[in-house]
């Protein structure tokens, strides 16, 4: 006689001493000796269930003689397999000082002052959870601020970790980490993500603060400040990166007096056609002031003049002219 176990399409004979997913402490097959008519064996074996959580078997013995015309097969019946249910996890929160919150709305600046977690067990509720485990951890640092067992408490029905209060001036993704164990050592666990905001660099000019003309080959001062706004910057460093003006800057001075729309006795330039660019502006070599009773007139494309001293800068983002300097 031998006990067997089937499992979908699969069949075998229940090993003996170890094994899964059953196997037994008794001899496996027995010997029932010569059997005549009227002859009677019977057997009990002690088995283990070693097989997965909720799975299912068909269970039946074997009797088989010498000879191939004698065999027979007791009923089947199924076997299932009901293990440790692990623990269930239901909420993971955070107290900000004041009230328990949900950790993914924790932002820069705001407090971490204790961390809990609800579980529960299927088997036995909450008398069979045995102990909780926390880890709070910023990933950009890699800084682990806490990795620790926490306790029970019995009137909210959370394990919880009161640890010292954390200012949270880290920037980027944090991760809390939460296990609860139960008294047959299944575990699970949760892992809440959530992101706080980077700083925002922001840039300011100290002096000058506006347009300057400098001398060729002397030094001159250049001074800026950055604030950090709203998270964490990390280690900033600042480069003085001055770009080249990429169009054209054609100088007009020195021209002969001539007559100029709206204006006596001025100098004249006119561009009677248009540029295959924006016109930046115009600018005073020396001075923002004006000179009384001098005035230069600018004529682009039919628009526009501007009246200041002799020397006076004309900008513009494209070398491209239609017409020339007269």
């Amino acid at each position: 006689a031998a006990l067997d176990e089937l499992y979908g399409s699969g069949k075998g004979t229940i090993p003996m001493n170890s094994g899964t997913p059953f196997y037994t402490i008794d001899q496996n097959p027995v010997d029932c000796g010569y059997m005549e008519d009227g002859d009677n064996c019977e057997q009990l074996w002690t088995v283990n269930a070693t097989g997965e959580h909720l799975s299912n078997w068909t269970f039946f013995t074997i009797y088989e003689s010498e000879y191939e015309e004698v065999y027979n097969e007791t009923e089947k019946i199924n076997v299932q397999i009901i293990g440790n249910y692990p623990p269930e996890i239901n909420k993971a929160e955070c107290y900000d000082g004041s009230s328990w919150i949900d950790c993914t709305t924790l932002a820069y600046e705001d407090t971490i002052a204790q961390v809990r977690v609800n579980c529960t067990d299927p088997d036995d509720m909450l008398m069979s959870i045995e102990n909780a485990r926390f880890k709070l951890t910023n990933i950009p640092d890699n800084n682990v601020f806490f990795d620790t067992d926490g306790s029970y408490n019995p009137s909210t029905g959370y394990w919880e970790y009161d640890n010292d209060d954390i200012n949270i001036l880290d920037s980027g993704e944090w991760e809390l980490y939460a296990q609860c164990g139960d008294n047959e050592s299944a575990y699970r666990n949760i892992t809440v993500e959530w992101l706080v905001p980077w700083g925002v660099l922001e840039p300011y000019l100290i002096d000058p603060v506006s347009d300057i003309d400098v001398m060729q080959n002397q030094f001159f001062s250049f001074s800026s400040g950055v604030n950090c706004v709203g998270g964490e910057c990390g280690n900033v460093s600042a480069s003085l990166d001055p770009i080249e003006y990429s169009g054209t800057v054609y100088s007009i001075f020195n021209n002969d007096p001539d007559m100029g729309v709206g204006c006596t006795n001025c100098d004249f330039f006119d561009f009677p056609g248009t540029f295959n660019s924006n016109w930046i502006g115009m600018a005073n070599r020396f001075t923002s002031g004006l000179l009384e009773g001098k005035c230069y007139n600018i004529t682009i494309g039919g628009q526009g003049s501007w009246t200041g001293e002799a020397y006076v800068f004309l900008q513009l983002e494209s070398t491209t002219l239609d017409a020339d300097l007269i």
